[in-house]
């Protein structure tokens, strides 16, 4: 684990890629959010369904166009028999690290329901994706599972691990945990109880350091996408079906 952590060599974008991938950055915090008003009724359910859709769709089509030479780069140090193993240990790992995570934060949640006030936990990205399979699961499903993870992990771990692993690991690993469970609830920020946003937060850090840790094992972005899609899909179905 020691030396998997201080590895360096990973496959990250070209500098070309990571100047297109600020548009990319950009269409996925701000772009499709102004854009996709203009076209949906946001006071109807079905319509907000289909954007968010859209917005799975189109980001997953844009950041598929400017790291497409990435992706196919990141297929050459891939060995079946240690990406298998990687994608294996790293759920058990993420498992171990979650319910850490989970006890951490049943600790504070216990302590401020006993010194400041009754409140119950809900996480509030989890119940938005809920909300959305409730309505038609496939799409979504194709959504989380295959689309959202190919974006996501291009931005967080292409465009901000990467290069930052190549120079320093420990920081790369700070700066895109921090970063990759920030992206989850800060856009709760107003709309959902602080607590909640702070739980949030910590149960995502573990999903953030397995996928580093998945892409520093096997050099290639292709464990960290398997992984995160499996993270996924299992989140979908304890909290669906």
């Amino acid at each position: 684990m020691k030396l998997t952590l201080s590895e360096r060599n990973v496959v990250a974008p070209k500098k070309t890629e990571l100047l297109l991938g600020i548009f990319c950055w950009l269409m996925f915090e701000f772009g499709f959010a102004l854009l996709l008003p203009l076209i949906f009724d946001s006071r109807k359910a079905d319509d907000v369904y289909w954007m968010n859709v859209t917005f799975f769709v189109g980001n997953f089509l844009l950041v598929g166009c400017v790291f497409f030479g990435f992706l196919r780069r990141s297929s050459i140090p891939l060995f079946p028999k240690r990406f298998f193993a990687t994608v294996g240990i790293g759920l058990i790992l993420y498992q171990v690290l979650s319910f850490v995570a989970e006890w951490i934060a049943v600790d504070i949640l216990l302590f401020y329901n006993f010194f400041i006030e009754s409140f119950a936990f809900s996480n509030p990205n989890q119940a938005a994706i809920n909300g959305l399979v409730s309505i038609s699961p496939i799409p979504m499903y194709v959504c989380m599972v295959l689309l959202a993870p190919v974006t996501e992990e291009c931005l967080v771990r292409g465009m901000i691990f990467a290069p930052l692993c190549r120079k320093k690991p420990w920081l790369a690993h700070l700066v895109s945990i921090v970063l990759f469970a920030a992206m989850h609830v800060y856009g709760y920020i107003g709309s959902a109880h602080t607590l909640s946003l702070v739980l949030s937060f910590l149960m995502y850090l573990p999903s953030g350091f397995v996928l580093n840790w998945a892409y520093q094992r096997t050099l290639s972005i292709y464990a960290p996408i398997a992984l995160h899609s499996i993270i996924n899909l299992s989140s979908i179905l304890y909290n669906y079906l």
